[in-house]
């Protein structure tokens, strides 16, 4: 710790630093417990076995994938990230939201 650190206490103790970590924090949180859980569904609910529960899950990370990377060039091209962190935590909740909807005879939606 100290001013050698990988992120210096100067820059962490700075309001817009401290708030995207949290965000950041809380954000991949929720992936994670989707990362964790949806699998399970798959195979304790649905029935498949692991190979096809992976398979189901990779809409997931993919999506995942392909918004970090687009956020990360339109911010770099904008010059601003706010409104991604808006839309992010709108996404988030709509999706968990679906997921609640899910029951034992869902279809995969294919």
């Amino acid at each position: 710790m100290g001013p050698k650190a990988t992120i210096p206490p100067k820059v962490a103790s700075q309001r817009t630093v401290a708030a995207a970590s949290c965000f950041a924090f809380f954000n991949y949180a929720q992936f994670f417990i989707f990362v964790y859980f949806i699998p399970i569904y798959f195979q304790a609910i649905r029935g498949v076995d692991a190979e096809q529960s992976d398979i189901n899950t990779i809409p997931l990370i993919m999506a995942n994938n392909v918004a970090s990377l687009t956020s990360g060039i339109l911010t770099t091209k904008f010059e601003a990230y706010v409104q991604y962190i808006y839309g992010c935590s709108i996404l988030i909740f709509i999706g968990a939201g679906l997921i609640t909807t899910w029951q034992v005879d869902s279809s995969n939606g294919m």
